[in-house]
């Protein structure tokens, strides 16, 4: 998540669609570099799970407005309820 071509790749789907709800996954960083990640791309919840040593980590994004809720999650999941 680190690497040069993934944050452009994020910037890119951002600009060109910004997502309501953007997953991540193999972030293979801890919640606090991830979190970052809130702020310049505008989503105005989030939820991760951490990475266990040198793989996994979750990330779950999401806008404002979105009724998202998060029911459980575990090394390899997040499970979650969206309601229209």
């Amino acid at each position: 998540m680190g690497s040069n071509p993934t944050v452009r790749r994020l910037r890119e789907i951002l600009l060109t669609i910004f997502p309501d709800i953007m997953f991540l996954m193999e972030t293979k960083n801890q919640d606090a570099k991830v979190l970052q990640l809130v702020d310049w791309m505008g989503y105005g919840h989030h939820f991760t799970v951490p990475p266990q040593g040198r793989s996994g980590g979750l990330a779950l994004f999401w806008k404002r407005g979105i009724n998202l809720e998060i029911l459980s999650s575990s090394p390899n999941l997040i499970d979650a309820q969206l309601k229209f």
